[in-house]
This record gives C-alpha cells, structure tokens and sequence, in this order.
C-alpha cells in the first residue's frame, strides 16, 4: 500500500453557523457535549471529491464509488488533510483507494474507500461489494411509525450552480466543471450534491423520516455514480428506508435512494445514515 500524493494540511468553515438547534450552532453542540460547533459533513466530503476528481479525472462521474464514514468532530480551529493510499482493487474495480481525513495528532474524521468500477452498469453498490458486512440488525425502533421498507414520495429537482459555490470556495475547488463548462458539455454538480439532495431536499422535507433531529449528523455516506448531475437539468430523487436503530449514544436511520434523469437513466443511487441524539426507551 503506497501514498498517492503527499498530504496538505487544510481547514474548514462551519458553513452552517446560524442554523440554530444543530451541531453546527455553538450553544448547541456544547450542549450536546461537544468542544465547539461541527463542520458539516458536506463539507468534509467536499474536500475528499476534490482529491477523487483530481486522482480519476472525468472517469469519476461516470463511474466512481464512495463509502465514507463519519467517526469523529471536526472542527473550524483543526488541521487536517485528506490522505489516499492504493489499495488492491477488487474484481470489477479498475481503481481502488482508501479515503481519510485526519487530524494533526492523527485522530481520523472519516474513514472509507473510493474507486472506479470497470463498468457502472454492472458495479454493485458499495453496501453490496464482496466483503462488506451485513447491517446489524436494529436495536429498538426510533421511528415506529415509519417501518422498513417505506418508499419516499419521489421528487424532482434542478440543480443550480449556486447550490455548491459556498463549499467549493471552502474547498479552494475552481474547476470550471462546475461553472462553466465539463467534459459533457455544460456545467456539472459536485458528487457530494447527493448529500444534500438525500438529506430531504423536496421542499416539504418528505423525502425522509422526520424524527426530532435538529442535532443530527452524518453517519455513513455510500455512492456509485453511473453519470454526471447536470446543472440545469431535471433530476428524479425516489428513496427507501432500509435501516434503523439505537447505538449507545444515538439513534439512526439509513435511506437508499437513486438519481434518475429525464429520460429514466440512472446516474447515481446511494445509501445515506443519519444519526441523532437519542437513547433506546426502557
């Protein structure tokens, strides 16, 4: 296992700092017991798309995977650098790579992997890939009304360029890929967009379960893309419920959901954890 490239140390802005009731509020994440106000997790992804695009090129959008998860705070004062180390691709992968943010004193931020699949059309996701382990199964039932299974009403959107300019200006990312010209043609949505458009993007927040998770935080994100998200096109977002439990601290629940365009075609489908303070009823 080698570097891919020498490690540059970075910071983040919290970019969610007035949304009051959050882990990104200050009052409220101290709270929660935490130092200060947390980087969005958006924004930690943000940073390691700029190292895949840069690594894969084009290739990425067409047919890169992500699993990452989120295992620790980071905050605005933190060092912290994206680290990529070769791994040996699986069958049906033509590139493999595992993918973490770390700390100056070592603490990891996130953990996971990242690659290119020999043919999206064919690739499993990233839950399914050859060695990953089965979810286990959930503990207790933080959202009894809502049982796994439900199917999300699908919703439709149109990405704009706005939609990613503040963190791509946290990034430093200047591509013009996502401004002005790609090499599909037009502009084109960063991947970590999909965060957001599985957080609840329909704008009366149905596309998800809405337990009381105004402090909630980003658990595991997993994506395979079969194509890019085109600024200015219309785009079909339909999900599932597939997980849901207690841990020690929190509860969870894991969404899937795919990307569709106009025509039907699929250009992504992913898995979203979502974590919230919350203890298991005795």
């Amino acid at each position: 296992m080698t570097s891919a490239s020498a490690p540059q140390w970075r910071r983040a802005i919290n970019l969610s700092a007035d949304d009051v009731g959050t882990i990104h509020d200050e009052n409220q994440a101290q709270d929660l017991g935490f130092k200060a106000a947390l980087i969005g997790g958006t924004i930690t992804c943000a940073f390691a798309v700029d190292r895949l695009v840069d690594r894969f090129g084009p290739d990425w959008y067409e047919r890169g995977f992500l699993k990452q998860a989120f295992i620790a705070p980071l905050y605005e004062v933190d060092d912290f650098q994206v680290v990529l180390e070769a791994l040996e691709p699986h069958e049906g992968d033509d590139a493999l790579v595992s993918v973490a943010l770390e700390k100056r004193d070592g603490t990891q931020v996130t953990v996971g992997y990242a690659g290119l699949a020999s043919d999206a059309a064919t690739a499993s996701p990233p839950w399914e890939r050859a060695g990953e382990p089965a979810p286990p199964p959930g503990d207790g039932d933080p959202l009894p009304d809502v049982p796994l299974g439900t199917a999300f009403a699908p919703y439709t959107r149109i990405v704009a360029i706005e939609d990613s300019e503040s963190r791509r200006a946290v990034v430093g990312d200047d591509s013009p890929w996502y401004t002005t010209a790609s090499p599909w043609g037009g502009p084109i949505a960063p991947s970590y967009m999909y965060m957001l458009l599985g957080s609840g993007g329909a704008p009366d927040g149905g596309f998800r379960p809405n337990p009381p998770f105004r402090a909630g935080m980003n658990g595991t994100f997993q994506l395979l893309q079969s194509g890019p998200l085109m600024i200015g096109d219309e785009y079909t977002l339909s999900g599932t419920l597939v997980e849901k439990g207690f841990s020690t601290r929190t509860a969870y629940r894991t969404n899937e959901f795919e990307v569709t365009n106009s025509s039907g075609d699929r250009v992504a489908i992913a898995r979203q954890k979502i974590r919230w303070m919350g203890k298991r009823p005795d």
